[in-house]
């Protein structure tokens, strides 16, 4: 089976998958330049990939495997984390520089509880 890589489609790819098909990811780009006509439209253009796809011409791309994937989504979940985290820390440092305490490491427990402590 043959998509455009023109959209988020990892739903389908992953329904694809399961059924125990195999998809093959165009370039979009040289998928149009090829097309006879450049009237487009859904049934022109699937028509058109599976021309492709049967006379061999498919303009594959490559694509990252699905375990590389799922770890570089987890990379990019921590990411996002730690910037929250820096974030949270250096608002708290601002609170604390408001109430006239010295610069410290936010994440020190003992800041943390003199912070607590501190009037509104």
């Amino acid at each position: 089976m043959g998509i455009e890589a023109s959209s988020k489609a990892g739903w389908f790819e992953k329904l694809i998958l399961e059924a125990g098909h195999k998809l093959v990811v165009g370039n979009p780009v040289l998928i149009r330049k090829s097309a006879p006509s450049r009237h487009k439209n859904d049934r022109r253009d699937a028509e058109h990939i599976l021309d492709l796809l049967l006379t061999g011409r498919f303009p594959e791309i490559w694509r990252r495997p699905r375990e590389s994937s799922e770890i570089l989504e987890v990379l990019r979940l921590r990411s996002g984390l730690v910037r929250q985290r820096t974030q949270i820390y250096n608002r708290l440092q601002a609170l604390a520089k408001n109430v006239g305490m010295p610069k410290a490491k936010m994440s020190n427990a003992g800041v943390q509880k003199v912070l607590r402590e501190a009037p509104p």
